[in-house]
């Protein structure tokens, strides 16, 4: 584990959680552990100190332990950087050198999704002791942040028994967090919780008999959740929800009938949802994606890219950065080739880079904002691959 203030001397190790050399033990069996994931922070403005909350396996030769991959807390020192509690128990025994031997733990409940609404870091885990006291699979829990050295709780046995009824996809709005859950008996669907036991309830349940709608990405713009789903008839499509049973619908049919309408890559801009979603029309058919605009309504729900009737061209990395959209596509009929675009409401979409001036393309790929900088890597004929950066910076108007 690292912190960092920007600087070369300012970014250090502040933990090592992971110190076991498999060759110290004579029966170490194989196991995949990919290190430090899944980190939330509340930030110093809220409590004081900027604390990280996130998924570790603390394992340790010198002090006798391995208690597997557990939810973790750091407020940036070594000292204040530690396991907040066992939730998985481990039956492994391994032999160490001396001849002597340790009950080790090689899976750890594997917290994932860290995520903060209101003053709660939620949190999925697979979990038989600690904050229970039997095998609930895998479920919601929660940390108190006012006091979380004591403070993770099991949040509901959503799937009662050991069965796991999978929480992920977490989205927060309105102090609430919102997630995608299966109880065993409506299949996946769309859930909320406030932190309660009872007040975390199915919002609704859109595939009816059992059936999963499989609600994916969510995200909130304002008081509206945004999400995909697929209630067995529309296909996997746009849906939104106020948070109730009757203000949870579909939005739009973008390809009409049982067929995906492709949605994905969910951003908020400018009070509207924005996303990549198949471009389709009657009579013509899906023609690859473009980028999509819906205020949560039907009439609402437009495309903003490309011709209905000629492009058949492939939007990607919806990206913000500062007061703009970019988004890579095709410049279709201008023979700019695959390039950087930009969008506002006022401007419209814009060539906002052409890398590799000419009809080929420059592969634009990976976008990511920092600022109002977007940075992104492409090729420009003549340096190869290259990592690269615009920034719209129109300068002081000179009369």
């Amino acid at each position: 584990m690292y912190v960092s203030d920007g600087s070369g001397s300012g970014t250090l190790k502040i933990s090592e959680t992971f110190d076991c050399e498999p060759q110290l033990f004579s029966n170490y069996p194989e196991f995949t552990y990919s290190g430090v994931n899944s980190i939330s922070v509340m930030p110093a403005s809220e409590v004081g100190f900027d604390t990280a909350y996130f998924s570790a396996f603390r394992c340790s030769y010198e002090n006798v332990v391995c208690s597997g991959e557990e939810p973790h807390i750091s407020d940036g020192t070594e000292a204040g950087t530690f396991q907040l509690v066992d939730l998985f128990y481990g039956n492994t025994d391994l032999t160490m050198p001396n001849g002597g031997s340790i009950t080790a733990d090689l899976e750890g409940s594997q917290p994932s999704e860290f995520t903060r609404s209101g003053n709660n870091i939620y949190f999925s885990a697979n979990a038989d002791m600690g904050a229970v006291l039997t095998d609930v699979g895998r479920e919601l829990f929660v940390i108190n942040t006012s006091s979380p050295a004591g403070g993770v709780q099991l949040v509901k046995d959503i799937n009662y028994g050991s069965s796991d009824s999978s929480p992920s996809m977490f989205e927060s709005m309105g102090g609430e967090l919102f997630f995608s859950a299966d109880d065993g008996i409506s299949g996946m669907e769309l859930w909320k919780s406030d932190g309660t036991n009872s007040g975390t309830v199915i919002v609704s349940n859109i595939a009816a008999n059992g059936s999963s709608s499989w609600p994916g990405q969510k995200i909130s713009v304002g008081d509206t959740l945004f999400f995909t789903a697929n209630n067995g008839i529309s296909g996997n499509e746009l849906w939104k929800s106020d948070g109730t049973y009757s203000g949870t619908s579909l939005v739009k049919d973008i390809v009409s009938g049982s067929s995906d309408g492709g949605v994905s890559n969910m951003i908020e801009f400018d009070g509207d949802l924005y996303f990549i979603a198949y471009s389709s029309s009657p009579g013509v058919g899906t023609q690859g994606t473009e980028v999509w605009r819906s205020n949560g309504s039907d009439s609402g729900t437009v495309r903003i890219s490309g011709s209905i009737l000629t492009d058949s061209t492939t939007a990607l990395y919806l990206t913000r950065a500062g007061d703009r959209l970019y988004y890579v596509d095709e410049d279709y009929g201008n023979g700019a080739g695959i390039e950087l675009f930009s969008f506002t409401p006022e401007d419209g979409i814009t060539l906002a880079v052409d890398t590799r001036p000419g009809s080929q393309s420059s592969d634009t790929r990976n976008l990511f904002a920092l600022g109002e900088k977007i940075f992104f890597v492409a090729n420009d004929g003549l340096s190869g691959d290259e990592l690269r950066y615009h920034w719209y910076n129109p300068g002081p108007i000179i009369t």
